[in-house]
């Protein structure tokens, strides 16, 4: 991919919340044994999701997962050689006030003018300055509406929050190398929502977006 290595390729990553800050109280239900509609017994869900830019990159180069892996470690976070930008980063904080609740992750297209699945997502935790990924990579969907949920080993990545306690992810956004030409993918802009939702068994509790 010689030509194509050289192509810088436009993405916004729109925080929909101008304040990067949300809150929300949901109603939160167990399955009833008597029919198949969500009902019971109710519960308060009751958290917040934090979303902070960390470097937005203005046009990208393409970059394979190992090169994602690595340069989210690397001093000169989301840049190359040349310092030029080959990624995005955020960092999302979901704290729960309520009760212990299981929360899965998710990012909703907004909107998104790519026509390929090279627009790639990948979801980290930080500890002594040292990210570790948590999820596989996974495909944006170019749908406006469209969901993809944080997955591991292609299940739902789930993670369980006691009351009155909070978590920090890292999401990382890349431009894939696919190793032959990817003219298709320049020009193109992306935005979407950061989200949670709160399960039980089978069940889809709420969703919460920012």
């Amino acid at each position: 991919m010689q030509k194509s290595k050289k192509i810088l390729i436009a993405i916004i990553i729109t925080i929909i919340i101008v304040s990067g800050v949300s809150y929300g109280t949901y109603a939160f239900f167990s399955a009833s044994a008597t029919d198949n509609s969500i009902g019971g017994t109710s519960q308060e869900l009751d958290f917040n999701v934090t979303a902070t830019e960390v470097y937005k990159a203005s046009s990208l180069i393409p970059i394979s997962e190992n090169t994602a892996d690595t340069t989210i470690n690397a001093t000169n976070q989301c840049r190359d050689n040349n310092n030029r930008d080959i990624c995005s980063l955020y960092q999302v904080t979901v704290t729960n006030s309520g009760v212990t609740t299981s929360l899965t992750g998710f990012i909703r297209t907004t909107s998104s003018t790519y026509t390929t699945t090279n627009l790639k997502y990948k979801v980290y935790t930080k500890t002594n300055n040292t990210y570790t990924a948590v999820t596989d990579a996974s495909s944006l969907s170019n749908d406006s509406g469209g969901s993809t949920y944080f997955k591991t080993n292609n299940n739902n990545y789930i993670i369980t929050l006691p009351n009155n306690s909070s978590q920090t992810y890292y999401v990382l956004f890349w431009i894939n190398e696919i190793n032959a030409d990817q003219n298709q993918d320049q020009g193109k802009n992306y935005s979407c929502r950061f989200g949670f939702e709160g399960t039980t068994g089978s069940q889809l509790s709420a969703s919460f977006n920012i």
